[in-house]
């Protein structure tokens, strides 16, 4: 449990981190947050984007499951033993996991892969990430979904939204397996 807690820390840390080094030492610049989408069009039209986002992911969502359902690929068991085993740890990593880990994700993926690496790359790594729960299904259905947040950080350049589409899709998808 402590050498789980422990990785998953240093993973954060590393979502972090490695964005601002390779920004101060490669690129030779001075980390700017508006250049990590942290900047808006107001409340309004972020909460319309966020929710563009959150419904867009939903119905990829419904889209990839329903492929799942007609090819026989059912493995989301080991990602539903994993929801129930963090709950099981704490209620309050299941919060930290909510909050901080979806902020690195989009902040990573997104914010510092998207205008570096491109759509594809960064959402083919996302997909990778989730290998740990050991399900095909995962790893291909974070490839697609990653896949609609790079598309809609790269339009509009801003990660709030995103973290919002983010948090709400993955509210709704745990609340499934709870």
């Amino acid at each position: 449990m402590l050498e789980t807690l422990l990785t998953n820390f240093l993973l954060d840390f590393g979502l972090l981190l490695l964005p601002l080094l390779f920004i101060l030492i490669v690129e030779k610049k001075k980390p700017n947050l508006k250049d990590f989408g942290f900047k808006t069009k107001g409340a309004i039209e972020d909460m319309a984007l966020s929710s563009k986002i959150f419904l867009a992911l939903l119905i990829y969502s419904f889209l990839l499951s329903f492929l799942f359902f007609i090819i026989g690929l059912n493995d989301l068991q080991g990602v539903q033993d994993g929801i129930n085993s963090i709950v099981g740890l704490s209620p309050l990593l299941l919060v930290y996991f909510f909050l901080v880990r979806v902020f690195l994700e989009e902040f990573f993926f997104r914010a510092f892969l998207v205008p570096r690496a491109g759509v594809v790359i960064s959402s083919v790594l996302f997909g990778i990430t989730h290998y740990g729960y050991g399900s095909i299904g995962e790893i291909v259905g974070a490839v697609f979904l990653g896949m609609v947040l790079a598309i809609a950080y790269k339009q509009h350049g801003r990660i709030l939204p995103n973290y919002v589409g983010h948090l709400l899709y993955n509210l709704v998808a745990i609340s499934f397996m709870v």
